[in-house]
């Protein structure tokens, strides 16, 4: 008697919860239900009721689901084959006799004992819980970046238009550790001799974000054909998202016309960064502006335009390029002129949108460059 007491000392020691069941057969032997002999002191079903109010009942009167479930033939074949049953995740669904529901999952270690068995049983459900809503946060995390990735394709151009007298070049990084944003270019034939150069950043990131950069995108794209002065086409774009959007999204946006013809760039910004001059002696090509596309809808943008000598361009780029966290964007910027004044007049518009996405690096923000250059006689090396 003193074995079996301190036997069951430890039992209620422990802080798992233990049963032990005796198998209750009927008059060919067979086992049809067990009888609950013992049940330690931490013992709680899935219930909320302890091992006392339990203790000397029968399995399938206190757990009628038991049967329907499996788990009767699981501890009967335990007893029967001597054969340990261990399972790390159980789940039971079901109800008591008198209807309060028993929901849950729990791990489950049954061996035999004596003409029963012994279990030791832990309740996971909140463990579980956490880790289904861990996956479901991460498929949810998988299906939004699927989603901004389509919508950020369909805001890019699939190729660069070709304008006799005007070479092109673009890049667009996203942010390796950090969700797609909204940076984006564009760049498309007015007509004959006349080119449209968008840059842009939405605020945000996410889908609802992507979702509004392809509406910008189309809007200004649209307005482009009906407009000729950028700052017009900016203010009819500003009162058009003002009226689609909701809550606090918004485009910072360049956009420039360059003119073969005539051979002058004109351009008006909506918050966004001051575009680069790419000649001998670069330099930031600074003008007012006007506010954010989409937060007032009555935003005037000023237009400012410069003319380009053959062989020279306009580097447009978002933040990404030039803003981190142990820089400041008007450092940033100043590293960008001189890395496009570096360049060699024998470099593509491709080569240094190129260069100048690749010197960043790993981006801490998603980042966006559009160069345009007007092609002729190369420009003079810098002095």
């Amino acid at each position: 008697m003193d074995s079996e007491r301190r036997f069951r000392d430890v039992l209620d020691a422990m802080q798992d919860h233990v049963a032990i069941g005796a198998s209750v057969r009927d008059r060919h032997g067979a086992i049809v239900d067990f009888s609950l002999t013992f049940l330690n002191r931490a013992f709680v079903d899935g219930a909320g009721r302890a091992g006392e109010e339990l203790l000397g009942g029968r399995v399938l009167e206190l757990f009628p689901g038991w049967a329907d479930h499996g788990l009767l033939d699981a501890f009967r074949q335990v007893v029967e084959t001597r054969e340990p049953l261990v399972a790390e995740r159980v789940r039971y669904e079901g109800t008591t006799a008198d209807g309060r529901p028993i929901v849950g999952w729990w791990s489950l270690t049954v061996v035999p004992f004596d003409d029963g068995y012994l279990a030791s049983s832990r309740d996971i459900t909140a463990q579980v819980q956490a880790e289904e809503e861990r996956r479901r946060a991460e498929l949810d995390a998988v299906r939004h970046r699927e989603v901004v990735e389509l919508l950020q394709r369909a805001a890019l151009p699939q190729a660069m238009p070709s304008v006799a007298g005007v070479e092109l070049g673009a890049r667009y990084q996203p942010a390796a550790a950090q969700p797609i944003g909204g940076d984006w270019y564009d760049a498309f034939a007015l007509d004959e001799r006349r080119v449209g150069l968008v840059i842009a950043d939405v605020a945000g990131h996410g889908p609802e974000a992507a979702a509004f950069m392809v509406q910008v995108r189309n809007v200004v794209r649209a307005l482009a054909h009906e407009h000729e002065a950028p700052g017009r086409v900016l203010a009819r774009a500003d009162a058009v998202l003002a009226r689609l959007t909701t809550g606090d999204l918004f485009a910072t946006c360049c956009y420039a016309v360059l003119d073969v013809g005539t051979s002058r760039v004109t351009w008006a910004r909506a918050g966004h960064l001051h575009p680069i001059l790419w000649s001998a002696t670069p330099e930031v090509l600074e003008a007012d502006g006007g506010p954010p596309l989409g937060v007032d809808g009555a935003g005037r943008f000023p237009v400012a335009s410069c003319d380009l000598a053959p062989g020279d361009g306009l580097v447009l780029f978002t933040d990404g390029l030039v803003e981190t966290r142990d820089r400041s964007l008007a450092e940033g910027v100043a590293s960008l002129v001189d890395q496009v004044g570096r360049a060699a007049a024998s470099v593509s518009a491709q080569a240094l949108a190129d260069g100048l996405a690749a010197a960043v690096g790993e981006p801490e923000d998603d980042l966006a460059v559009l160069v345009a250059r007007r092609t002729g006689a190369p420009r003079s090396a810098r002095s």
